[in-house]
């Protein structure tokens, strides 16, 4: 295919950007047509706003949990984007929704009674982990009794995504952010080693130039570029879905692009410290974080398209 063939195909297909726009217009003819109207006149509109506010109230602890984490602890800065990632994957499988397939299942709901037992369980032990599964649990629960097991099944994976936004591994991340940061710090060495610089290694977290000193830091470990980038690839799986050798191959890159990305962002540090001064390098220590991840996305991207993805 010929450049300008290329570029035919692309300006028909469109950009990224064109799809969203199509999007929000047909979201606004919806509701200019009486969309909301009819979907507070549907039959599991009470049902739904019932089932809604009981979860609630059931999984309240872990729910103002998720705020505060999204408030306060930067690693899960991303918890706001999950639920419209949610709604982009089960628009982008809507056509496995058969209308037909559609039905209610109420003695599902007596799953809860040993779900109920199990978070009061945890709630009273303080174990997160376990009122996660819970409520991903129950949510499943309530799409199979309003919407019937069909339903529910093809909507498994959307549903398993909300867990990017529960502190289900808070715990293990936390015990293991050191190792994240020796491991950033060595790539960074090398890195530094590679471009010219003599770093020398103080400690397994500290790196000393010539004029600059890097001391990488809790926050500086890797884990927000590895919990976002984690987060993302999935949903760019789910988004895709393509075959399971792809996404073997999407997640099997994770760990390496994010210890190579976050190394990659130290020594750049060290470089701007080391050249223009202290000054510089928090001014560009505060923004490269954003750096790093939108390179991070561009790679998955790339990557993908290496391996067939072709929308």
């Amino acid at each position: 295919m010929d450049q300008a063939a290329a570029v035919t195909t692309s300006q028909e297909r469109g950009s990224l950007l064109d799809e969203v726009q199509a999007g929000l217009r047909r979201v606004l003819a919806w509701v200019k047509e009486g969309g909301l109207v009819r979907v507070a006149r549907h039959e599991l509109f009470i049902p739904s706003l019932v089932a809604i506010l009981g979860l609630s109230l059931m999984f309240w602890p872990i729910m103002r949990q998720v705020f505060r984490m999204w408030r306060d602890d930067d690693n899960y800065s991303h918890i706001i984007l999950v639920p419209f990632l949610i709604g982009w994957q089960l628009h982008r499988r809507r056509d496995m929704f058969d209308p037909k397939a559609r039905k209610t299942a109420p003695m599902v709901l007596l799953l809860l009674i040993p779900l109920a037992f199990f978070q009061f369980i945890a709630f009273v032990g303080d174990w997160w982990a376990l009122q996660s599964v819970c409520l991903v649990a129950a949510i499943f629960g309530m799409v199979w009794a309003l919407f019937g097991g069909n339903w529910a099944w093809r909507a498994l994976f959307p549903i398993l995504f909300i867990f990017f936004m529960l502190p289900v591994a808070s715990s293990y991340l936390d015990a293991n952010t050191n190792e994240l940061q020796i491991a950033s710090t060595t790539v960074a060495e090398k890195l530094l080693s590679l471009a010219g610089f003599t770093p020398m290694r103080l400690d397994p977290t500290s790196i000393q130039l010539n004029s600059y000193a890097l001391n990488i830091a809790v926050p500086c470990s890797g884990l927000k570029l590895l919990v976002a980038v984690t987060c993302f690839t999935c949903h760019f799986i789910l988004f895709a879905r393509s075959t399971f050798n792809f996404n073997f191959m999407m997640l099997l890159i994770i760990i390496p692009l994010c210890l190579l990305m976050n190394g990659l962002r130290i020594a750049m540090i060290g470089v701007v410290g080391e050249q223009f001064g202290a000054p510089a390098g928090a001014a560009f220590h505060d923004w490269s974080g954003y750096i790093m991840l939108l390179l991070c996305f561009w790679v998955i991207f790339k990557a993908a398209r290496l391996l067939g993805w072709k929308e």
